[in-house]
């Protein structure tokens, strides 16, 4: 009786000796280093090191599965914290491109937000002169408020949306920009011409009145025979 409860405690001990160790530890490293990346991605090439991250710890998740559906002297989780170490070193290193790529993205977003500013102070004055309200009018209003938009989410620390906005900020400024440009060419270049029938008109008025409309100068001129 004796004998036979020392064998079966013996088993009872070696059994618990050789039940394999729950990967418990390794996950949880793992899920870690996964939310820790998560807070400082911002660039496209440290999501891809965390979506890799992602992908090994859900292959670890579903390796623990089933090896834990299988008879506990049979679990086998060498699969499993292989994959929990390998999601964790990635997370890891997508942490670190993540910091890097959000320092480079804050100096880019930087250089042109202060580039933009430059540039609206500098066209202001001629948008403000146009005579009329045209299509490149709206798109130039288009580009300010995407510019104003981005402008907010990189105070808000959203970089990856204010880098977006700033990108089509820029983009359509440049086309409303060539538009107001060829507006200007083709005033100038009529400008000669126009200048001529304003004289003709003045010799004119004369012998009676006229009336001249300079839109860009955004002056009503009106000149009449003197008694």
């Amino acid at each position: 009786m004796l004998v036979t409860l020392l064998f079966g405690s013996g088993l009872f001990f070696a059994a618990i000796r050789l039940t394999p160790h729950p990967p418990t530890e390794e996950l949880k490293r793992a899920s870690s280093a996964i939310s820790s990346a998560k807070s400082v991605i911002a660039d496209a090439s440290s999501r891809q090191l965390l979506r890799q991250a992602e992908a090994d710890y859900d292959a670890a998740l579903s390796a623990w599965k089933l090896e834990n559906a299988k008879w506990i002297l049979l679990r086998d989780y060498s699969i499993t914290r292989s994959k929990a170490q390998e999601a964790e070193s990635k997370a890891q290193n997508a942490r670190h491109a993540g910091i890097k790529d959000k320092s480079n993205i804050r100096l880019q977003l930087a250089v042109a937000i202060d580039s933009i500013e430059r540039h609206i102070a500098y066209y202001r004055p001629l948008w403000k002169s146009l005579p009329v309200q045209g299509p490149e009018n709206k798109r130039y209003e288009k580009s300010l408020m995407l510019f104003y938009e981005a402008k907010l989410a990189n105070e808000n620390k959203d970089y990856h949306t204010s880098h977006k906005k700033i990108k089509q900020a820029a983009q359509t400024m440049q086309e409303a920009t060539k538009a107001l440009e060829n507006t200007l060419a083709n005033y100038f270049r009529q400008f000669p011409e126009w200048q001529s029938v304003a004289e003709k008109t003045i010799k004119e008025s004369k012998q009676d009145r006229a009336i001249l409309i300079d839109k860009f100068a955004a002056k009503c001129l009106l000149y009449k025979k003197v008694s």
